[in-house]
């Protein structure tokens, strides 16, 4: 238990030190958001009035005392462009990118792990062989590349999928589904690719160990010496992977809801970046950052269900 109290109260410092990096960040980017908010016939009178309001003629300790205040109690900011609260415009995006990002994840497990797990058993086998050249093959594909690749085959030829767009939970699950399942495919597959090579490693490790082979010799089906006893036992490195392709999740949601204009927070960095709406990208660096690490948390603290010599 106090390990489990220990772990919780460590990510403490950790989103200290992410909002002291993306404050400093923000503060070395080019342009003045006192200028910006300001009309453009703006007096250098009203543009210091502007500037004063925003406290952004405060030193730098008092202006992020200020920030870090506001962001302890849920306030982000307001976008210089829409006026709209930065917490608002995430929480409008936050459905299609969680639905992105979990039907990634699905699709990256259910085909990743029993590939991996084939190709280690088959080891050295063209099974094997062709496993691993899918593999290499999906982790060196761009992301674009495979998403307009999937467009043109299951959208143009075979009219299955939608374009583009995104359909909310609202709309019903059927059209929901259409329109998230490509580029949940699109992003799963690629995250699988790396998922599956270590998933083969693991578990070719795990084979070789003295219990596998004493449960072939007590006349254990291979199946459920696979299942019960090999994945069970590998599963702490395969969890690991899954918990660091959360970051590789982020940063593909940002090209891969581009691609298929899907209205997420990936779109909302990229326009608020070509807009320099500053709050806007400090703001959702700072919760994707934080919701990263809580993620990887809860990731640690599971190991404790895999592995009994974990305790507390």
């Amino acid at each position: 238990m106090n390990s489990v109290v220990y772990r919780v109260l460590s990510i403490v410092p950790i989103c200290f030190v992410v909002a002291v990096v993306v404050f400093s960040l923000m503060q070395m980017a080019p342009g003045d958001p006192a200028a910006m908010m300001s009309d453009d016939f703006a007096s250098e009178e009203q543009i210091e009035q502007v500037r004063r309001d925003l406290g952004l003629d405060e030193p730098v300790i008092v202006q992020f005392s200020l920030w870090l205040g506001r962001v302890l109690t849920g306030d982000f900011g307001t976008s210089l462009f829409s006026k709209i609260p930065v917490t608002t415009l995430i929480m409008q995006r936050l459905e299609p990118t969680i639905s992105l990002a979990a039907g990634a994840m699905l699709v990256a497990i259910a085909t990743a792990i029993p590939l991996g797990a084939l190709a280690a058993v088959m080891s050295h086998s063209w099974v094997d062989r062709l496993v691993m050249t899918i593999a290499v093959l999906g982790f060196s594909l761009p992301s674009f590349v495979l998403g307009y690749g999937g467009v043109w085959l299951f959208s143009f030829k075979l009219d299955w999928l939608p374009v583009q767009g995104y359909a909310s939970l609202g709309s019903g699950f059927g059209p929901w589904l259409k329109s998230i399942l490509l580029p949940s495919l699109t992003l799963g597959l690629i995250s699988a690719a790396f998922l599956a090579r270590v998933t083969r490693a693991t578990v070719l490790e795990v084979l070789s160990e003295d219990y596998v082979r004493t449960g072939h010799a007590k006349g254990l089906a291979p199946r459920t010496v696979i299942v019960l006893h090999v994945l069970k036992n590998a599963a702490i490195p395969i969890v690991t992977v899954i918990g660091t392709s959360i970051a590789g999740l982020l940063s593909g949601v940002v090209i891969v809801e581009s691609v298929f204009a899907i209205p997420g927070i990936g779109s909302l960095v990229i326009d608020s970046v070509l807009k320099r709406d500053y709050p806007v990208i400090q703001g959702v660096i700072l919760f994707l950052s934080i919701g990263y690490v809580v993620v990887n948390l809860s990731i640690d603290l599971s190991y404790r269900l895999f592995d009994p010599r974990i305790e507390g």
